[in-house]
């Protein structure tokens, strides 16, 4: 059972982050290794069809005593740096922090140091004495702790997804002790929320960029191409194909397998 839905009394319900439990949850790992994907409502018709078509993810759940509830997922990823940067390319050659593994691979692929910090002051403080020179951070961590304050320019783009997916969820044993009317109450509230989630995610960006702006941060938003340039120039296949062997040796059952189901989904919600 994963921490983040404990027995104790009183907290039956809790999000689990998968990133957090890579442990307990090794294929999870999975989405944030995409630098590209669906947007807004699209998300939710990825996350729902991963879960429909491949067992494994269902299993990992069942495995840790978890019932998903419901689907939360991230905003855009964001790249807030200290200098003025044109484009992508602009990474290459600077001192970049992301807390993602992935991330980390998809800087150093870019031509960036990548830097693993703790997030706190010191990450202000590196910033403003330019021994850093960006965070790749989802737009609404940047936003809502404000690094624009100190590394105000910001590129961002709706394709740029952060692959995270934040899952309400129960313990089994709860779910089970549930009567069947409330357990179908519970899925239809869920659904209800769905209908209203992409747009309400993406008028929050669009009002999240527009706040920066405000603040005085300097945001372009990116095109679909650029962010597709930077996908294929970070070769972000041979990190998922590096991962999934490593994952493998560590005796995580179908990690190849399923990297390459996701990939296809991936693959059928881009044409």
């Amino acid at each position: 059972m994963l921490g983040a839905v404990s027995k104790a009394e009183g907290t039956d319900m809790a999000t689990v982050v998968p990133e957090y439990t890579a442990k307990e949850m090794p294929l999870h790992q999975i989405f944030k290794g995409f630098p590209t994907g669906p947007t807004g409502g699209r998300q939710l018709e990825f996350f729902e069809k991963v879960y429909a078509d491949i067992p494994a993810f269902p299993a990992e759940l069942e495995k840790n005593d978890i019932v998903q509830l419901f689907f939360g997922t991230g905003y855009p990823v964001a790249f807030f740096s200290t200098e003025p940067m044109a484009g992508l390319d602009g990474l290459e050659g600077g001192k970049w922090r992301s807390a993602s593994f992935w991330h980390l691979d998809f800087l150093r692929n870019s031509g960036a140091t990548p830097v693993r910090m703790h997030w706190g002051p010191e990450i202000y403080e590196a910033l403003k004495a330019r021994t850093l020179d960006g965070l790749m951070v989802n737009v609404d961590s940047g936003y809502m702790l404000n690094v624009h304050d100190a590394a105000p320019h910001v590129l961002v783009s709706k394709d740029l997804w952060l692959g995270h997916v934040y899952i309400l969820a129960m313990n089994r044993r709860v779910w089970d002790g549930l009567a069947e009317e409330d357990r179908q109450a519970i899925r239809r509230a869920g659904q209800a929320s769905y209908a209203a989630l992409g747009k309400v995610m993406d008028e929050s960006f669009n009002r999240q960029v527009e706040d920066l702006r405000k603040a005085g941060a300097t945001v372009r938003v990116l095109d679909v191409e650029e962010a597709k340039r930077w996908e294929a120039a970070i070769r972000y296949r041979d990190i998922q194909s590096n991962w999934a062997k490593e994952q493998t040796g560590q005796g995580v059952a179908n990690a190849e397998a399923t990297l390459a189901a996701v990939t296809s989904i991936m693959d059928d919600m881009a044409g």
